[in-house]
């Protein structure tokens, strides 16, 4: 394994959160509170590492916090939205509708599916995501070492993704093209989040 900066997080699936002396790792999927958790375990000694075999964990257990999809979407889209600026108006029917069609924009809209699809997870303890994500951390106490000297703050998104979210939300997704084309995309989500 070689060890990565939190900067290279969601431009592949092979990367993990780890920490030599625990029996865990986490694999980390953006918008489902990766940062959040990186922030908080890093201070017990938690890493990034990109995986070249997957041997190399074949004795620990993967800790995967999964998002409803939509919801996931919605928050990725925004994000997306605003760090590459797809269109100068949100308003733009045109250009939304599109959104809907292609599904993925960037690593926030990228499928759940795609981060695990090279994991064994059976074995895994899948979390759904909740807020405040301080009761993802609260889950695992009774699993990762050391995990009371983690400092617990509230994470909060920017003003900006959430006004483009609820835009998105209440002024496209109920036209029923929309949610079909962005159900088809998020298919294997949907399905596999229904299971957990």
């Amino acid at each position: 394994m070689k060890k990565i900066p939190a900067s290279r997080l969601g431009s592949s699936n092979d990367i993990i959160l780890y920490n030599h002396d625990s029996k865990f790792y986490f694999i980390p999927i953006p918008k489902n509170a990766s940062s959040y958790i990186y922030e908080s375990f890093s201070k017990i000694g938690w890493q990034y590492f990109k995986l070249y075999y997957h041997d190399q964990v074949k004795d620990k257990i993967p800790i995967v916090v999964y998002r409803d999809p939509i919801e996931r979407w919605f928050s990725g889209f925004a994000q997306d939205y605003s760090l590459y600026k797809f269109s100068d108006d949100i308003h733009e029917k045109t250009i939304t509708t599109q959104f809907f069609k292609q599904g993925f924009y960037g690593i926030h809209t990228v499928t759940q599916h795609w981060y695990l699809q090279h994991y064994k997870l059976y074995n895994a303890i899948f979390i759904k995501f909740t807020k405040p994500f301080t009761n993802i951390v609260n889950i695992l106490k009774d699993n990762v070492d050391n995990i009371d000297k983690i400092s617990i703050s509230e994470e909060h998104g920017s003003v900006k993704d959430y006004q483009v979210e609820e835009i998105i939300k209440d002024h496209y997704y109920n036209e029923p093209i929309n949610q079909k084309n962005l159900q088809d995309y998020l298919k294997d989500d949907l399905e596999f989040y229904s299971t957990i």
